[in-house]
């Protein structure tokens, strides 16, 4: 299962009422994706996102919020499978002023809109959701980049998500790859929980949950089976051990050994591997494991005190 398309698709079907909820979610998407640029005194908008669906919304905030004619293009970025660009040809002056994404002295903001980022939690959250739109990824992988990572254009941007998150009550960080460049990643199990919840991917949530759990018992069946075979090769070892034992033993006592406890010695002897429970239902009559066990030790120590009590 793609998660991180899933969590986008049920993202993309939320209806919000409140224009500042939208503002603050489309701008944050367009500052993570580089949709807003300055050319000269000239602001134009040509925004690349990975999914139809994610265009598709975007064109109609812009037209809704705005109103923008912007259009939609398929054009996959190199190396991926699919990539929608939604472009306005006119200058988008005014929406960048009003989102924030354009300082008052006429230049691009660095980070994140400061009036966007103190806003109440539901423009927090708001802005979460468009960075994750725009540039996010959700796996079931713990290892790497696992949990939530969100690409970043520059180290304010990704400062100013970790904060958004610390608004929200979730653990974030800023990594710098050299493949990758900077992002900020969430990877501990409850504050993905919680950052996916709080912008809205619920559905998703149960289902990587879902993926997680199973995963774990997988492991842990794993390693338990790992475990049983190395408990399993020790006793084999040691059971190994003790009929070398057993065979000195017998060599040391000859005639001399009960029978009961030559029986218990030559029975290991001849199952070599098998378990102690096992040998004593070989036992005539069958006994029990501690039983067997103990004859055997004491034919073991037999020997040795004779063995001790010859003259040099």
């Amino acid at each position: 299962m793609d998660f991180t398309t899933e969590a986008k698709r049920e993202l993309c079907r939320l209806v919000f009422k409140s224009p500042e909820t939208r503002v603050a979610e489309l701008a944050a998407l367009l500052r993570f994706v580089d949709g807003v640029r300055l050319t000269g005194s000239r602001v134009s908008l040509s925004a690349q996102v990975d999914l139809d669906l994610t265009a598709r919304r975007v064109q109609r905030s812009l037209t809704e919020l705005y109103g923008y004619r912007a259009t939609v293009h398929h054009h996959p970025a190199p190396g991926a499978a699919s990539g929608y660009v939604v472009r306005v040809d006119h200058d988008v002056s005014k929406l960048a002023a009003h989102t924030g994404l354009l300082t008052p002295e006429g230049e691009l903001v660095s980070g994140l809109p400061a009036h966007l980022l103190g806003g109440n939690v539901a423009r927090v959250e708001s802005l979460w959701r468009g960075a994750f739109l725009g540039a996010g990824q959700l796996t079931s992988d713990r290892r790497s980049s696992g949990g939530v990572q969100v690409r970043c254009p520059g180290i304010e941007t990704a400062v100013a998500l970790v904060g958004a998150a610390r608004r929200l009550g979730v653990r974030a960080k800023t990594h710098d790859s050299r493949t990758e460049g900077i992002s900020v990643v969430v990877r501990e199990g409850e504050d993905i929980a919680a950052l996916l919840a709080s912008f809205g991917a619920s559905a998703t949530l149960a289902a990587w949950e879902d993926r997680r759990s199973r995963r774990e018992q997988d492991v842990t069946s794993g390693l338990g089976r790992q475990f049983g075979s190395a408990n399993r090769l020790r006793s084999e070892a040691a059971a190994a051990a003790t009929a070398v034992e057993v065979e000195r033993a017998l060599m040391v006592l000859g005639d001399d050994a009960p029978a009961q406890l030559v029986q218990a010695g030559r029975l290991r002897i001849e199952h070599r591997l098998v378990s102690l429970e096992q040998l004593a239902q070989l036992a005539d009559p069958p006994t029990t494991k501690d039983a067997i066990a103990g004859r055997i030790r004491r034919l073991i120590r037999l020997a040795d005190r004779r063995s001790t009590s010859k003259p040099a």
